[in-house]
């Protein structure tokens, strides 16, 4: 009886077996613990309230509520978690793409907790999470990130202070190369001042010696040379 070739046998060539198709995940694919940091961090209420009203749900007025009334949704795909998934790709594409080149998880992770300690949480949560090629232990890392802060109302504005002190550092870190800019940009203004004048002096053109101390007439030389 003729057996498949074994993909672990020796004779087997690495070279020839398809690769393993990866794609990023989807809303409803992640485990169900990321769903309630995606949402209350990655999807305005406003917005949330909008697509749950679309789908004929009630909207309580309470954060909390609305998202105990959507997040059940977000565990199978349906019209509500499909809705809810396009929007998260649509309102943070350029986090998405900008993690889509890189092919490490651990890369992935790394640049992420920069974000993370930048304050800029939620386009680059939705799109660490769903890459690629994010393993799930590194997924359970970011989890791990996100439980760390405040949850819920806290958490936004621990966020804000943190982006906050990172803008005001980067304005300290900016001032400083400006005044070292302004420092070295006038001292090449004196440099060139003091090129451009040494310059000017040597090219001046020197005086024509006069002859003998006597003026030429115009009028006597001609005559002269008639006379020759």
């Amino acid at each position: 009886m003729h057996r498949p070739p074994d993909p672990q046998s020796e004779h087997a060539n690495p070279c020839q077996m398809p690769a393993e198709p990866r794609r990023r995940a989807r809303l409803w694919e992640l485990p169900e613990s990321l769903h309630a940091p995606l949402l209350g961090l990655s999807v305005s209420m406003a917005t949330l309230a909008d697509l749950a009203l679309r789908h004929r749900l009630v909207v309580p007025g309470d954060e909390a509520q609305l998202l105990g009334t959507v997040l059940p949704f977000m565990t199978a795909r349906n019209p509500l978690s499909e809705d809810v998934q396009r929007h998260l790709e649509k309102a943070h594409r350029l986090w998405v793409d900008r993690f889509g080149c890189m092919d490490d998880d651990s890369a992935v992770l790394e640049r992420w907790r920069n974000c993370l300690a930048q304050g800029e949480v939620s386009g680059p949560l939705w799109a660490a999470c769903t890459h690629k090629r994010m393993s799930v232990a590194n997924r359970q890392r970011i989890q791990v990130d996100i439980h760390t802060l405040p949850w819920r109302a806290n958490m936004r504005q621990a966020l804000e202070s943190r982006r906050l002190d990172h803008l005001e550092s980067e304005n300290d870190r900016l001032q400083r190369e400006l005044r070292q800019l302004r420092i070295r940009h006038a001292s090449d203004v004196d440099a060139l001042r003091e090129a451009l004048a040494g310059h000017a002096g040597r090219s001046r053109p020197a005086r024509p010696p006069k002859e003998g101390g006597r003026k030429l007439n115009p009028r006597s030389a001609t005559a002269d040379n008639w006379a020759a």
